[in-house]
């Protein structure tokens, strides 16, 4: 449960540690492509600092964002952002379609 206090407050040192050490554990576990559940570490951190799940996401986008400003990240973080970009555009791309079917279906059945 996130406290309420920490709302729009500046993370402490023992909490960026502690999301720092969690990231690269899930970075180990891509890289050697073992199983991990993003949604499992993010709960078991929001637990243990006390920060709300959308937090918890922004920290890791900004660990990704200096990472591959470093260039630590090189072609992982493209490619991930690639997959994503796919999956996204896939998903898009039905949901229009269903739109479009439904309009074109109501307009159908106003003439």
């Amino acid at each position: 449960m996130a406290d309420e206090e920490k709302i729009g407050r500046p993370w402490k040192d023992d909490e960026l540690d502690a999301i720092v050490a969690d990231y690269f554990s899930m970075l180990r576990a891509e890289l050697s492509q073992q199983l991990y559940i993003k949604s499992h570490h993010s709960s078991v951190l929001m637990e243990q600092i006390g920060r709300t799940h959308r937090s918890v996401e922004l920290k890791h986008q900004n660990i990704s964002a200096v990472l591959e400003e470093m260039g630590c990240l090189g072609s992982l973080a493209t490619n991930q952002r690639e997959t994503i970009r796919r999956r996204f555009l896939v998903q898009l791309t039905d949901t229009f379609r269903r739109m479009e079917i439904s309009l074109m279906s109501n307009h159908l059945q106003e003439c």
